[in-house]
């Protein structure tokens, strides 16, 4: 499922309950303005689906727990 930076960015603020704020500066020559991972040859190839959600896996990482992949 594409996600923003930002919303990648107020997920970890959330979850990480902290009062860290987000700093936006003006895009850089270069700067990609949009990418997307595309996981449908590992779902074609070795018949895998994520079993977890993005936060899901977010506060795995921050509590520190194993997840299955």
């Amino acid at each position: 499922k594409p996600t923003s930076i930002n919303t990648l960015a107020q997920t970890i603020i959330k979850l990480a309950d902290t009062r860290a704020g987000i700093c936006y500066e003006p895009s850089r020559v270069g700067d990609i303005k949009n990418s997307y991972a595309d996981i449908s040859k590992a779902k074609n190839l070795l018949n895998i689906e994520p079993k977890v959600s993005l936060e899901e896996g977010i506060r795995a990482i921050l509590e520190e727990k194993t997840v299955a992949l």
